[in-house]
C-alpha cells in the first residue's frame, strides 16, 4: 500500500526476509479475502502484477493509524516522524494522496 510494490519478486526483495512459500501464501489468502487482485502483467508474460481492490484500500485509513501507533511504541519502526505527524495533521489528505497513487 505505502510502497508501490506490485510484484511478487518486489514483495520478496522488501527487506522482510519473508521465504517464497510464506510470500505466496499471504498472497493467495489476500486474493481470497479480495484485499488484493492478481492479473497477468502485460508488459510481461509470466510475472503477475498484484493491486489492492477497493476492498483493500479501505484498509488505508487503518493501516495509516497502525503506522502511527508503530511509530509511537515500536523504538525499531522505521516510519519517519514527519510522516506521523503529517498523518495526524491532515489525516484526510494524506488517505487522498495514497490511495491516488495505488490507482
Amino acid at each position: 500500500m505505502f510502497r508501490g510494490r506490485r510484484h511478487y519478486q518486489e514483495f520478496l526483495d522488501a527487506g522482510e526476509g519473508i521465504s517464497t512459500n510464506i510470500l505466496a501464501d499471504r498472497l493467495s489468502k489476500l486474493c481470497c479475502a479480495g484485499l488484493v487482485s492478481k492479473a497477468e502483467d502485460e508488459t510481461h508474460g509470466k510475472r503477475f502484477v498484484y493491486r489492492l481492490t477497493d476492498k483493500g484500500k479501505a484498509l488505508a485509513p487503518v493501516m495509516l493509524e497502525l503506522v502511527a501507533w508503530s511509530h509511537d511504541h515500536d523504538e525499531d519502526t522505521a516510519v519517519p516522524t514527519k510522516f506521523v505527524q503529517r498523518i495526524r495533521r491532515e489525516r484526510e489528505v494524506v488517505i487522498d494522496e495514497l490511495l491516488e497513487k495505488l490507482e
